[in-house]
This record gives structure tokens, sequence and C-alpha cells, in this order.
């Protein structure tokens, strides 16, 4: 009787044990599944997400400055003074001057301490990522702030088609001017 009971507890020791060894399988398989999305989101936030939005800023930023130009020679040419370029457009042209410590990337950094080199890789990457994207967002709010400048040209009692498409004639007009003025001198 007691050998048959401890055979029983040894086959069910034994099934006990294939369970926890099946359970630690798939906790196993499961880790490193996610350890490979993990490393493919490191990989896509490194070399993908994050040289695109430096990519954006960077072309925002010439796009702006190209604007700014056009800007002041159409206020030239309108005889009218510039206004003067709002926070936006002075804080985006200045750079972004370092992070914010109340930002959630401040707040990673600081709870990162004891992590290991995975997770400070990662929340290295995510905030390096969330700078651009506040930079691109910076930019956008540049743009808007020049945008408002040049409807501040503009302004009149007309919309901003009817001045563009004045100033195109305004252009077209002096074209033939000049033509006018070189036939009269060459006659």
């Amino acid at each position: 009787m007691e050998l048959h009971r401890s055979a029983q507890e040894t086959e069910e020791h034994k099934n006990k044990r294939l369970t926890a060894k099946h359970e630690l399988m798939v906790i196993l398989r499961t880790l490193e599944a996610e350890r490979a999305v993990s490393a493919k989101l490191r990989d896509s936030l490194k070399f993908t997400f994050t040289p695109k939005a430096q990519s954006q800023q960077q072309l925002l930023q010439e796009s702006l400055q190209d604007f700014e130009t056009e800007l002041f020679r159409l206020s030239r040419r309108l005889n009218k003074p510039l206004p003067a370029a709002t926070e936006a457009a002075e804080a985006f042209d200045d750079g972004f001057s370092g992070e914010d410590p109340a930002s959630p990337a401040a707040q990673r950094k600081k709870h990162s301490s004891g992590t290991n080199k995975s997770e400070v890789d990662s929340a290295h990457l995510i905030s390096h990522l969330e700078n651009e994207t506040q930079r691109v967002s910076q930019g956008i709010m540049a743009l808007i702030s020049n945008i408002e400048r040049f409807h501040v040209i503009l302004k009149e009692d007309r919309n901003c088609a009817a001045s563009f498409a004045d100033f195109l004639l305004t252009g077209q007009a002096t074209d033939e001017t000049r033509s006018m003025t070189s036939r009269s001198r060459n006659s």
C-alpha cells in the first residue's frame, strides 16, 4: 500500500515537473519573441523614425529660411514693413536648447538607474525621437507664424489670393514697362 502511494506521489511530482517545464518553455518562447519585437522596434527607432524626423526637421528649417527670405523681398516690393518674427519662429531658429526636466523622457532617465543596457538604449532612442518630433512641431509653429506675418504684409481689404494675383500682375506689368522703355530707347 505504501509502495503504491509512493509511486503515485512520484508520478504526480513527475507530472508537476513536466507541467512546470512546459510552462517555462512557453514563457521562454514568449520572452524570445518579445525580445525580437523589441529589437525590431529599437532598430526602427534608430535607423528609420529618428533619421526621418531629423530629415523632416532639416527640410522644414530650410524651407522656413527660404520663406523668410521671400517674405522680406515681398515686404520690400510692396513697400510695407516686415512684421517682427514671433517667439515660435525665433525659438525654432535658435534651435532646441535642451530637454525639459518635467518631460517624459527626462523622467525615464531619472528612473533608468539600475536598469539594463537595453532599457537605457531604448529610453535614449525614444528621448531622441521625442526631441526631433518636438523640433518638427516647433518648425510647424514657426511656419504658421510666418504665414501670419505674410497675411499682415498683404493685409488690405482683400484676401491673400487677390494680393498674390496683384503681386504677379505687378511683376508682369513691370516687365512690360521695361520692354516698352527699352523699345523707346532703341527708336
